[in-house]
C-alpha cells in the first residue's frame, strides 16, 4: 500500500480527476467501491438527471487509468453488472506449459 502512495505522489501523467479515482480506490484498497462513490469522485455536483453521462465520463477515465496502471502490480478490477470496481494487487499469469 505506501507503494500505491509513493506512486500516486509521484506519478505527473495522472490528471486530477484521476488522481482523486485513485485516492477513493487507495482508501478502500481492495475492497468493493460504489461506482456511484466514484462518480462523486469525478463529479460531486452533478445532479441525479445527468449521472447517465458521469457513468461513461467515469468509465472513460477507468480505462486511462488502467492503461497508466499497466506497468505497475496493480490493477482495476470490475464487478460486472453490479456496478463496483476495486483497485487490487495484480497476481502473476499462471505458467501455461505447452
Amino acid at each position: 500500500m505506501s507503494e500505491l502512495i509513493a506512486w500516486l505522489e509521484t506519478d505527473r501523467s495522472l490528471t486530477p480527476t484521476e488522481l482523486r479515482i485513485l485516492e477513493v480506490f487507495a482508501t478502500h484498497f481492495g475492497r468493493w467501491t460504489a461506482q456511484i462513490a466514484l462518480m462523486h469522485a469525478v463529479s460531486p455536483y452533478t445532479p441525479p438527471e445527468l449521472r447517465r453521462a458521469d457513468r461513461h465520463t467515469l468509465r472513460v477515465h477507468l480505462m486511462r487509468i488502467r492503461h497508466k496502471l499497466s506497468d505497475t502490480p496493480w490493477r482495476i478490477e470490475t464487478m460486472y453488472g453490479h456496478g463496483y470496481y476495486r483497485l487490487a494487487e495484480r497476481t502473476p499469469e499462471p505458467l501455461v506449459h505447452a
